[in-house]
């Protein structure tokens, strides 16, 4: 059974926000701040989980790249190769990588994890990170808020619809920004061989 994301926020709200923060979730915090748009939940709330989960999840991933990198490379080397773009964007550019890391969709567990196998501080880390983490549940999060009163504008006032629109209109961009990715995924993989 598939339960819409739009009602998993509006029946467990700010604790969806905050798992939606821990895994890369701007599609939770979408919702929460068209949540938030709707009154549902408390935009500033919203900002703060997401926040938080993006912190929990960043700093976990960089304490065991710091603790066990080495030593989950050497059980399991395929995930070296995951690990070899990230290192050459670490080695060229460490601090605005760990500033805007939440903003690399798709890098966003692996490079707080590299960054822990490198030589950066943990103090650096966590202030860039938190810096970063904020800029991204703040953005993204308002920009939930804001695509809900777009939508008023254009479509006017009808709060029975409004919700499924969005829900429906988010699900056909995930989609079509999914095909994307493994469109680039598959043509990658064949250049490679």
């Amino acid at each position: 059974m598939h339960i819409p994301l739009a009602f998993l926020i509006a029946k467990y709200g700010y604790f969806i926000i905050f798992i939606g923060g821990v895994v890369e979730g701007e599609m939770v915090l979408i919702f929460g701040g068209l949540a938030a748009h709707e009154r549902i939940l408390s935009l500033p709330l919203v900002i703060t989980f997401a926040f938080l989960g993006a912190l929990v999840s960043d700093f976990t991933f960089f304490y065991l790249g710091r603790r066990h990198g080495r030593g989950i490379l050497l059980r399991w080397p395929h995930i070296d190769k995951y690990t070899k773009r990230p290192q050459e964007l670490i080695h060229k550019h460490a601090l605005w990588v760990t500033f805007a890391m939440r903003f690399l969709y798709g890098f966003r567990n692996i490079v707080p994890f590299t960054l822990g196998m490198s030589e950066m501080r943990a103090s650096v880390f966590l202030a860039l990170n938190t810096c970063g983490a904020a800029l991204w549940a703040v953005l993204v999060g308002t920009g939930g808020f804001f695509f809900g009163t777009i939508l008023e504008v254009f479509i006017g006032r009808v709060r029975q619809y409004e919700f499924k629109i969005i829900f429906y209109t988010l699900i056909v961009f995930a989609l079509f920004h999914f095909g994307y990715k493994l469109f680039k995924f598959i043509t990658t993989r064949i250049s490679e061989n």
